[in-house]
């Protein structure tokens, strides 16, 4: 196991939240659950890009491209991380 990289074998939404709030410089609070990624946090489809790319890195993950690019909210986008992460164990 690489230092710096959590275990893939275990998911915690609330490191994912953080991480998150790191990656777009919002606040933690604005990444509820049913938030419109694009329309409710103003997040562009190139700010988005950069965002799975590194939670790819992160969590040392391959996200499916068309599940990817229909993720709407934050609440699909944890359940995908959550999903990958269960299928990659």
């Amino acid at each position: 196991m690489q230092l710096g990289f959590p275990d893939t074998g275990s998911f915690d939404r609330d490191e994912l939240i953080q991480l998150l709030a790191r990656l777009t410089g919002l606040p933690e609070a604005k990444l509820i659950p049913g938030a419109d990624i694009y329309h409710d946090l103003g997040i562009d489809s190139m700010a988005a890009l950069r965002v799975v790319a590194n939670v790819e890195a992160h969590y040392r993950l391959t996200f499916d491209e068309a599940e990817a690019a229909d993720i709407r909210t934050v609440e699909q986008f944890l359940d995908m991380v959550e999903a990958t992460i269960a299928l990659e164990s």
